[in-house]
């Protein structure tokens, strides 16, 4: 506990802007359901940290050696140089406790969570913000389907082949997210295993789903995740750029570049193939890809890329306020007139 209080300012520079360390805190279940919630609810990431550090400090030694073996992780500091440094100056301090509890559970068998299903959509190898790699999938249960996050990348190609080849699987030692939301995390002791059969059946319809979540202009310049698919609402401002031009793949495709904004950000949209967009008018576009160039942040459409004209956020809230004090006014001005009238008849 009083390593991390004496070293707490560096502790939060070294693992603040990273969005995914908190699953890594989730993942090894150092927070309750409730203190997890609350801390992902705080958007400013510098604080999101702090808090989640000083709750550590706060729940004694147990939970503080807990985290200082979550640190000394190699997926967790394999990033930042200064992190890993540190944490092997003190690692004979983290052994102690470990070697300690693990006396305590000796002969006990370790608890292990395991999910069967199918592997859906399984997407590139993408880099969080402080350059770590992971990748996500769906996966199909009997009841359920999970969006689930890999960090284990080795075995990247074992999943893209149970997908092509639509073999069940089981997938051990793994952990649920408690958000409710019913994500699934595979961290580096995950293992993937093939399946004969399943009672239940692939469900062909799942590989339309995607994993890709809707935000804000703001959140993907602050955080641009590469090859992230997310879905925006949006203006198109003005084209850019329209002709032939080369894809990543050497094929020549028609390409227009948009300037596109919500009410928090702007950023490049390049639209691979025939556009439907029209300058001037607000779309929902569903399963954009991240991309950089030049070191800013941009979206390009994709094979499942949808787009649907939608009025502008909050146009008919504020159309039915202008309507609703549009008849106030004419109830006000139709009461005076009766008045009137009935003063020229008296």
């Amino acid at each position: 506990m009083e390593i991390i209080k004496s070293n707490k300012v560096k502790l939060i520079r070294w693992l603040r802007g990273d969005e995914m360390f908190l699953q890594y805190v989730d993942q090894d279940e150092i927070l309750s359901m409730d203190e997890y919630n609350t801390i992902k609810n705080i958007t400013d990431l510098t604080k999101q940290i702090t808090e989640l550090v000083d709750k550590i400090l706060s729940k004694g030694d147990p939970t503080c050696n807990k985290f200082l073996r979550l640190l000394a992780k190699d997926e967790v500091n394999e990033s930042r140089p200064m992190l890993r440094k540190w944490i092997r100056q003190i690692e004979d301090k983290i052994k102690a406790p470990a070697k300690k509890a693990a006396k305590r559970k000796a002969g006990a068998k370790p608890s292990k969570k395991c999910v069967k299903g199918y592997i859906h959509n399984v997407s590139k190898i993408m880099l969080s913000v402080k350059k770590n790699k992971y990748f996500t999938a769906l996966f199909q249960e009997a009841k359920t389907c999970s969006k689930l996050v890999v960090f284990k990348n080795q075995d990247y190609q074992e999943y893209v082949s149970a997908e092509k080849k639509r073999t069940p699987v089981k997938l051990e030692n793994i952990t649920r997210q408690r958000t409710g939301e019913k994500d699934i995390i595979a961290g580096w002791d995950s293992k993937l295993s093939s399946l004969k059969k399943l009672p239940f059946s692939i469900d062909a319809t799942k590989k339309q789903e995607t994993n890709a979540e809707h935000k804000k202009i703001r959140d993907i310049l602050k955080n641009p995740i590469i090859s992230q698919q997310v879905h925006v609402t949006v203006k198109i401002k003005k084209q850019l750029e329209k002709g032939p031009k080369m894809t990543k793949a050497k094929k020549e495709c028609e390409m227009t570049k948009y300037k596109v904004s919500d009410k928090n950000g702007s950023l490049d949209l390049t639209v691979w193939g025939k556009s439907n967009l029209s300058v001037g008018k607000w779309y929902l576009l569903q399963n954009l890809s991240v991309g950089e160039y030049q070191g800013k942040a941009t979206l390009s459409t994709t094979t499942q890329t949808k787009t649907e004209e939608v009025e502008e956020p909050g146009a008919a809230a504020k159309a039915k306020s202008l309507t609703d004090a549009t008849n106030e006014g004419l109830n006000e001005v139709g009461t005076g007139t009766g008045g009137e009238q009935e003063n020229n008849i008296a």
